[in-house]
């Protein structure tokens, strides 16, 4: 093969290339021009003066469907029912402790019903009468009646309130956790009796 053949050979090629890319690019710009054409607008700034998009159209304002209502909450949800709900629970909660327990004798327990408060350190004089406790005794009339006493329990020097009665006990023992958090509760068992701190009458 001459210089001069080959060389028309590779012209060929070249220009068998071309064709075929040039039908490519034209049959991707036939394909774009079949394609539907995009909307006229996607945002109300793409229309001018008074008019918004609306389905990819400029249109007058009034055109524009209204806005859906938001779901109406439910009271269950509501948070303004939650602290309504709250007070009444409390209230039906607290009622329970507003009925008088009484000073009647009626502890149900064949030994001392009392509520355990502390255990008593031997740094603690035999004379310290415990202002703290006798606070939360003097402050309900529920507590007629109660011994604030100091006694042994399995050898071990405790501070604890003799109740007459379950519902004494219960609520002292209620009342003394949540102001000294000490862990108080209801006992009945036998307890030997060292001095007697307070009599509330």
């Amino acid at each position: 093969m001459t210089k001069q053949e080959h060389r028309r050979c590779l012209w060929r090629r070249q220009a068998t290339c071309c064709l075929a890319l040039a039908t490519v690019v034209l049959g991707a710009c036939d394909q774009g021009g079949n394609a539907e054409p995009r909307p006229g607008c996607t945002k109300d700034i793409d229309c001018k003066g008074e008019r918004v998009c609306v389905l990819g159209r400029c249109e007058p304002l009034a055109a524009r469907p209204p806005a859906a209502p938001p779901p109406a909450a439910s009271p269950a949800a509501s948070p303004a029912a939650t602290p309504a709900a709250a007070s009444v629970s409390a209230a039906a909660g607290g009622a329970e402790d507003q009925v008088p327990c009484g000073s009647q004798l009626d502890t149900g327990c064949s030994a001392d019903l009392f509520v355990q408060l502390m255990f008593v350190g031997a740094h603690v004089p035999d004379t310290y009468d415990h202002p703290d406790v006798q606070k939360i005794l003097r402050a309900k009339p529920d507590y007629k009646g109660v011994r604030l006493v100091e006694a042994l329990k399995n050898n071990k020097r405790i501070l604890a309130a003799i109740a007459r009665n379950r519902c004494q006990a219960e609520r002292l023992a209620k009342d003394a956790d949540a102001a000294l958090k000490t862990g108080a509760w209801p006992l009945c068992e036998r307890i030997e009796v060292i001095r007697t701190v307070l009599e509330v009458r």
